[in-house]
Formats: C-alpha cells, sequence, structure tokens
C-alpha cells in the first residue's frame, strides 16, 4: 500500500469511524429515554372542580339580589296593609323569580362544568396517548439503528486486523494521517506500528 493510498484509507476509515460513533451515542441517549418511564398517570378531573365557581357565583348573585328583593318585599307588604291587592302575590313571584335565577346559573354552571370536565380528560387521554407513542417509536427507532450499526460493525470487520481497536476511531486516524502526511511513516502499517510504540 503506497502512502497516497495509506492516506487515502485514513480518511476514508476516519469517516467510517465518526459515523460508527454516532450511532452509537444515538443508541445510548435513546437508550436513556426509553429507560425514563413514560408518564402515564392518567389525571382525572371531576365535574365538581369545574361546578364550584358557578356555585359560589349563585350564591353571590342570590345574596346580591335579596337586598333589591327585600326592598320590593317591604314596599309591597307596606302596600297591601294599607288595602292595595294587587300586592298579595309579590312575595311568591320574588321568590319564584329568585329560584328561577339561582337555578338558571346552576344548569349553565353544570352544563359547563360537565363539558369542561368532558374536554380536559380527553386532553389527559391524548397526553398519555402520545407519550406511549413517542415511547414505541424510539424502541423501533433504536432496533433500526442497531440494525445500522451491526451492519457497519460488520463492514469494517475486515479492517480489524490491520487496526487495533485503539485506533478504530476519527481521531485515530488522524493520527495515522498526521504521521503519513509528514513522511514519519510510509504505509498505514508503519504508521499503526509506530502509533502502538507510543
Amino acid at each position: 500500500m503506497t502512502r497516497d493510498e495509506s492516506i487515502a484509507l485514513s480518511v476514508k476509515l476516519g469517516k467510517e469511524y465518526e459515523q460508527l460513533k454516532k450511532l452509537e451515542d444515538n443508541i445510548v441517549d435513546l437508550d436513556r429515554r426509553v429507560a425514563i418511564p413514560a408518564d402515564t398517570d392518567k389525571k382525572h378531573y371531576s365535574v365538581f372542580s369545574y361546578f364550584v365557581k358557578p356555585l359560589a357565583i349563585s350564591f353571590i348573585v342570590i345574596g346580591v339580589l335579596s337586598i333589591p328583593a327585600f326592598v320590593i318585599l317591604s314596599i309591597s307588604a307596606f302596600l297591601a296593609q294599607s288595602g292595595y291587592d294587587g300586592y298579595d302575590n309579590t312575595p311568591a313571584i320574588v321568590g319564584l323569580f329568585l329560584v328561577f335565577i339561582f337555578a338558571l346559573i346552576h344548569f349553565i354552571g353544570g352544563f359547563y362544568a360537565r363539558k369542561k370536565a368532558k374536554q380536559m380528560n380527553m386532553i389527559e387521554e391524548d397526553r398519555v396517548a402520545a407519550n406511549l407513542k413517542i415511547k414505541k417509536e424510539q424502541k423501533a427507532t433504536i432496533e433500526d439503528l442497531m440494525g445500522k450499526l451491526a451492519e457497519r460493525e460488520k463492514d469494517l470487520s475486515k479492517y480489524n486486523s490491520l487496526v487495533p481497536s485503539s485506533l478504530r476511531s476519527k481521531e485515530g486516524m488522524n493520527k495515522i494521517k498526521i504521521l503519513l502526511m509528514s513522511n514519519k511513516a510510509g504505509t498505514f502499517e508503519e504508521a499503526v506500528e509506530l502509533l502502538n510504540r507510543h
């Protein structure tokens, strides 16, 4: 093998070993990610947790409306005692109005709470499904990379008798290339022998 052929081989093998190292690093990184447990704990959102706010609002509204209701009832009671017959039904009307407002807020609040809880629970289901899908994809990628790694290692194994394990890297090939280009070694084998001495 001539010096030029040896230089060309060191450049070629440098690239090959670099790609091999990248594959190994990718596999290690993905192995680390797969080892982290997937967040599959699904949080459950109850309807009541979203109904608390409308419930509080209903009591506040009734509390606020009770002030004018009290005034109206006081006036209607005064007028009824003064002989105005048309105000006898006022307490029932005011009571029904307050009950209606209270029930309306509860109905709207209940509808909102059910819808919101359902939406949040669906988001949780999608999140868990996405996490499981990512784990599955990561495992499939590892298998694919392992296949590529085995194939690349097999292709490079024919140089194992020429390149000792300590030099099977981009850095090792750069050292060989430097020795060849500086005329300190005439062939690839001579460069390997010089590096093995040190």
